[in-house]
């Protein structure tokens, strides 16, 4: 798989999931960003320690569709996992302004 990486807005994600789409959405930051606030329904799956296998295996069980959204703080480093995880070849979107820009939108949001 070449070429760029998808993006999607937070409010763009979240009008599909309210359409009743059954999405999987990856959060790449630490425990402890996560533990503070993360998008309603979001997995964590560390930048750090990201494993293509395991992402693969949660989804594959999640039952979700085909893509693979991926949000951090502010987009950085989930551009970084897309590129991972495109290359063992998956299909992702990143979610542009990340976690930031979800909670500006007022977006529906959990903590720990």
């Amino acid at each position: 798989m070449s070429g760029a990486i998808s993006t999607i807005t937070p409010v763009e994600l979240e009008e599909l999931r309210k359409s009743g789409r059954n999405l999987f959405l990856i959060d790449v930051r630490t425990p402890e960003e996560f533990a503070e606030v993360h998008a309603t329904n979001a997995k964590l799956f560390v930048l750090q320690t990201l494993n293509a296998d395991e992402v693969r295996a949660a989804h594959n069980a999640s039952g979700a569709e085909e893509t693979i959204y991926v949000i951090c703080r502010s987009g950085a480093r989930s551009l970084q996992a897309c590129n991972i995880l495109a290359q063992a070849g998956m299909q992702t979107v990143n979610v542009s302004g990340g976690t930031l820009e979800w909670m500006a939108q007022g977006l529906p949001t959990e903590r720990g």
